[in-house]
């Protein structure tokens, strides 16, 4: 199940299966990916959390125990990758909020959000390995991005718990708060002051990994258009001259 709620400007997708500590079925990857999609202009931010003392503690093997083929495999990595995309595609600013335990499949969609905010019992932990299988939603490649190649080996390889103060040391959060939750709505109030089209445009740089055309383009289309022009006469308003 996946509760969507707003909160002033920033949309909030809530995870809401606290008897399976907020575990991945299908109906609930689903409705994420619809979630994602169903994102309108008045949405400047978008938190995902998990119900309870959860973030998400994986695919939800209880369901997944009998699709073991190959066949099987090829869906459920199919649908995840789509999943995650969308929600890695998103215009806006995207917070994994994680109060709790973030396992397997529940550190993979931590990974698809821009920003990581860990409360004191957050838990991340890579789990594939250790249920003999890999990463499979795109997620080797935005960890070598977030931590390099080292960090990268090291938690996909051994399984590894990370807490939170190790999670800001390797870089796989951004911000330590004593309330997830409420720090990932502060932060997200923030973005509410940014441009809308510049945020989509940051975030395509940001995704083109030093594509210098990419980068120039968006700042063209940015400082011509009637959003920087609002700006400008906004700050020239605020210190009371022409």
């Amino acid at each position: 199940m996946l509760r969507v709620e707003r909160d002033g400007g920033a949309a909030i997708f809530t995870i809401a299966r606290p008897e399976a500590k907020n575990a991945l079925d299908e109906k609930t990857l689903r409705a994420l990916g619809d979630a994602a999609t169903s994102i309108d202009a008045s949405v400047r931010a978008v938190i995902v959390r998990g119900a309870g003392d959860a973030f998400c503690a994986g695919g939800d093997l209880a369901e997944l125990r009998s699709r073991g083929t190959a066949k099987d495999a090829e869906a459920l990595t199919d649908l995840g990758h789509a999943v995650m995309s969308k929600l890695a595609s998103l215009p806006v600013l995207t917070i994994a909020a994680i109060q709790g335990v973030a396992y397997g499949g529940g550190a993979e969609l931590a990974l698809a959000c821009d920003v990581r905010v860990v409360s004191g019992r957050a838990r991340i932990s890579f789990k594939q390995a250790r249920m003999g299988t890999t990463t499979s939603w795109g997620t080797a490649e935005r960890l070598l991005d977030l931590v390099g190649s080292g960090a990268a080996h090291l938690l996909l390889l051994t399984g590894m718990e990370v807490g939170p103060d190790r999670a800001i040391e390797l870089g796989l959060a951004e911000v330590r708060a004593e309330d997830a939750m409420e720090a990932a709505l502060s932060i997200a109030d923030q973005a509410v002051g940014s441009g809308p089209e510049a945020t989509a445009e940051i975030k395509k740089i940001l995704r083109a990994r030093g594509d210098r055309s990419v980068e120039r383009e968006a700042f063209i289309r940015t400082w011509s258009s009637a959003e920087h022009a609002a700006a400008v006469e906004r700050y020239f308003a605020r210190r009371g001259s022409t």
